[in-house]
């Protein structure tokens, strides 16, 4: 049988990027550590649990890399990553 972590991937490359929004030209570019585990920070504690209670259709969440950016007030963005850091810009 093959499991789950011997096909995943295991490199998630993430970078955030800033155009100009009436020229198109980049502004800046954010790249963070490439993510190399088999899932999201935290899915694997609790993962025998969640598998002996019926949930092995979904027992990880699996990437999305990051959460939804949120642009405050001040201009500053906040985002969630897969490495179970918030980071603002």
């Amino acid at each position: 049988a093959v499991w789950l972590w011997q096909v995943a991937k295991r490199h998630y490359p993430y970078s955030l990027r800033a155009f100009d929004a009436e020229t198109g030209e980049p502004q800046w570019r954010l790249d963070l550590d490439p993510w190399r585990g088999y899932c999201a920070a935290g899915d694997s504690e609790g993962f025998l649990e969640r598998w002996w209670q019926g949930l092995q259709a979904r027992p990880v969440c699996l990437p999305l890399a990051s959460s939804y950016p949120t642009l405050d007030a001040e201009g500053t963005l906040f985002f969630g990553h897969l490495d179970g850091r918030l980071y603002a810009v």
